[in-house]
């Protein structure tokens, strides 16, 4: 999701309501060769008057003529201030203008401009509230546009929403509602289980529950009655919260938010040091260009997936109580179903902390907020095999054999030098500890947890007349418990 616009006077404005523009960058046609290659990838760019935010896709390999789809979601002012430009109350921010630029994405001689557009949301008018589709020819830049080359055509899809946000006890009777779920039986007769059901993607119904379960401290027994319904429909043990069901995404952004301070504390310093380092890990001789660095690129991948394991199996105590307290109940409720299962008890819990906690923010840090930088492609490999390595983990110790079968052969040597049994043992301790009933009964939450925080600007309280000097630069932090601001990040807050 896209970060909010770090504007003065939207964060005094957006008190009742919010509103947001996407943009969706579909194609490009009839691009030009640079130096007799072209990996085209798109920049968004959306100004305001004194703030501007930017977005950029992947590159397309090889291609005049590139595919993309990639969808950008910029929050914005109100929607009459951005399309007509209005000065309202004497802090107007004007229209907005979007620029969009093509580039040839080149390591040697750095990016290579192939042409832009600029549009004003004011100039669309009513049509971008329906939902804007058309195909625009690119131009070179304002300072180069007497020639006016032929530098081809880029098709854009541009929407914007405006969401209404009403007063807290507007919402009273639904939350309520929403906050019974888990004492209703069955649970599929819930409201938060028939919210899921109406909605195509689950990620819509899980983020907003998770965050209202989350604030009433209820959102360990929403997950307990929404795991034990699942699991008593499953018949084989291994295909346990593998699809893409409510609870499976409830769990997702749970972790997310309950743990992040804990992913970061865990990952945060090795992946530093993997950015910082840049060391090729590559041990697939087939994208190795000189196969001599093979054995040295093997040492390599196997010091950083130790620091990484180290780091993991080492931080069971420091886990979060309330994702002990789920992961103690997803336990029980999976030995209570198979009872017969030795592995169940660790295939549960590892199905989450592993596969879709640890091995996604390895794979993508920059989501996770472990990382302010897109890592480089070498990079990113090696990203991908620490991540390939942890997942394999937390299969194995799962498994019905005690051999892990791979599926790539050059990840062999790698699995051999992690799979064995005191690693697999060392993986289970952690479980153990993490999803111990010892656990489950202690404080839910022992310190606050960040929703949000980030750099807005606040306008001084008693000011009547607007005035540059009436607006301050604060850091805001949001939590589960409070809304608080301070001069700087880590100073005293107000």
């Amino acid at each position: 999701m896209a970060s909010p616009v770090d504007d003065a006077f939207l964060a005094v404005r957006a008190a009742l309501y919010w509103s947001t523009c996407r943009f969706r960058v579909l194609a490009c046609s009839d691009l030009q060769f640079v130096q007799g290659s072209c990996d085209p990838f798109i920049s968004v760019t959306v100004c305001f008057r004194n703030k501007q935010e930017v977005r950029k896709t992947r590159p397309r390999k090889r291609t005049v003529s590139p595919q993309y789809g990639d969808t950008f979601i910029f929050d914005v002012p109100d929607v009459e201030n951005c399309l007509e430009g209005s000065e309202a109350d004497g802090v107007g921010v004007g229209p907005a203008e979007v620029r969009i630029a093509v580039w040839h994405d080149s390591t040697g001689i750095g990016n290579v401009f192939m042409g832009e557009l600029r549009l004003k949301l004011v100039d669309l008018g009513s049509e971008l509230l329906n939902g804007h589709d058309a195909w625009y020819f690119l131009q070179p830049r304002e300072e180069a546009r007497v020639a006016k080359p032929a530098l081809g055509a880029l098709r854009l899809n541009i929407w914007y929403y405006r969401d209404h946000v009403f007063s807290s006890h507007k919402y009273n009777q639904l939350r309520n509602v929403l906050l019974d779920s888990p004492a209703v039986n069955p649970i599929t007769s819930s409201a938060a289980y028939i919210l899921g059901e109406c909605v195509s993607n689950k990620v819509d119904a899980a983020q907003p529950l998770v965050r209202v379960f989350f604030q009433a401290n209820k959102i360990v027994p929403l997950i307990n009655k929404l795991a034990d319904n699942e699991i008593s429909k499953v018949q084989d043990a291994i295909t346990l919260f593998r699809g893409t069901s409510l609870v499976s995404k409830c769990m997702d952004e749970f972790m997310k938010i309950a743990g992040l301070h804990y992913l970061h504390d865990t990952l945060k310093p090795i992946l530093d040091e993997i950015f910082t380092e840049r060391k090729p890990c590559e041990i697939d001789p087939l994208k190795l260009k000189d196969i001599e660095q093979l054995d040295g690129n093997i040492a390599n991948l196997k010091r950083y997936v130790q620091k990484i394991f180290n780091a993991i199996v080492n931080s069971a105590l420091v886990c979060p109580n309330v994702m002990c307290q789920v992961f103690c109940g997803l336990k029980q409720a999976a030995v209570r179903h198979f009872p017969d299962s030795k592995e169940v008890r660790y295939l549960v819990v590892s199905g989450f902390i592993f596969l879709r906690f640890f091995a996604p923010a390895l794979m993508g840090p920059k989501q996770f907020e472990l990382t302010t930088e897109a890592p480089d492609a070498q990079t990113a490999r090696t990203l991908v095999l620490i991540s390939k390595t942890i997942q394999s983990i937390g299969n194995v110790v799962g498994a019905r054999k005690s051999q892990h079968p791979y599926k790539e052969r050059y990840m062999m040597e790698i699995h051999r030098e992690f799979m064995d049994s005191s690693n697999i043992e060392a993986v289970r301790n952690y479980l153990d500890v993490i999803s111990s009933a010892s656990r489950q009964h202690a404080k839910g939450i022992e310190t606050p947890i960040v929703l949000k925080e980030g750099f807005m600007i606040k306008r001084a309280r008693g000011m009547k007349k607007f005035g540059l000097k009436n607006f301050k630069k604060r850091f805001f932090c949001l939590t589960n418990e409070s809304f608080t601001y301070a001069k700087k990040k880590g100073e005293y807050k107000y």
